[in-house]
């Protein structure tokens, strides 16, 4: 978990290294957005895997601050088109360096998560329960 941001980073990096060397400079606003969105997606499931893994809340906002303070997050949180697209409550929190929200809306998306995996888990197996058709007819009786 802890190189989740790390290795976000490094792909950013390598996407931005790409669209600088292949893209014209009026068209790198265009396709940088595409890795912004992907590293700000990458920044929310982190948030959730840190209530995953288990980390005490000192842990957890020690994490969310070296993310907040990273230049490539800083870059792409200013980066106003891909702020657009994005949740706007998210944007401004890692904006202001605001950790108890973060790390709420991970909790969140934590809570969320797991509602969501018990509620399938809890379907799938209703589902192959088979109905309890033997009590419902009566046997017949064979005569020969």
């Amino acid at each position: 978990m802890p190189e989740l941001l790390q290795d976000a980073v490094a792909g950013y990096q390598i996407q931005q290294s790409i669209i600088e060397q292949y893209f014209a400079i009026n068209e790198r606003d265009q396709h940088c957005v595409g890795s912004n969105l992907m590293l700000l997606n990458t920044l929310r499931t982190y948030l959730r895997k840190m209530f995953e893994g288990g980390l005490s809340r000192e842990e957890r906002l020690a994490s969310i601050k070296e993310m907040c303070q990273h230049p490539e997050v800083i870059d792409c949180v200013n980066h106003e088109p891909t702020a657009r697209l994005c949740r706007i409550d998210f944007v401004e929190a890692v904006r202001r360096l605001d950790y108890d929200f973060l790390e709420k809306e991970g909790r969140r998306q934590y809570i969320r998560s797991w509602l969501r995996s018990r509620t399938i888990f809890v379907a799938s197996v209703v589902g192959s329960i088979k109905p309890f058709s033997n009590f419902s007819k009566k046997k017949e009786k064979v005569t020969s």
